[in-house]
């Protein structure tokens, strides 16, 4: 049930918000963590995907970025070491081939680090009414 509130708030984001043309929205879960690294990753990758559609005329596109919940390479136990592993696995099994190799999102996806263009985020929205 919250998962529906959540995404009626993205949504109502999404089409309430003045998305200048080429602009990305990330979507993270609350106790996701940003560090400089990544954010200066994220930007690149925004910069080279905005050339790619605007220069090379590419489609947009979305990502998806892999969560992690053991902070900072500093594991609180070796258990949830593990149990995180399996995890990522399953992410990067799901997003990699599905995405990449297949070119579609058959088997779900997950909105805790999410990237997408404004042009998708228009026109697919989180409507779930």
């Amino acid at each position: 049930m919250n998962s529906k509130f959540k995404a009626r708030a993205l949504h109502y984001g999404a089409v309430s918000s003045e998305l200048l043309p080429n602009s990305w929205v990330l979507h993270m879960d609350e106790e996701t963590y940003m560090d400089v690294k990544n954010a200066h990753r994220l930007i690149n990758f925004c910069y080279d995907w905005n050339y790619q559609i605007m220069k090379l005329g590419a489609k947009p596109i979305y990502a998806f970025g892999n969560c992690t919940y053991t902070k900072q390479d500093v594991p609180e136990s070796w258990f949830c070491v593990c149990a995180d592993m399996m995890r990522v696995a399953e992410d990067y099994g799901r997003y990699f081939i599905a995405g990449n190799i297949l070119h579609l999102t058959i088997l779900g996806s997950k909105g805790s680090f999410w990237l997408v263009h404004e042009e998708i985020e228009k026109k697919v929205g989180f409507d779930v009414s």
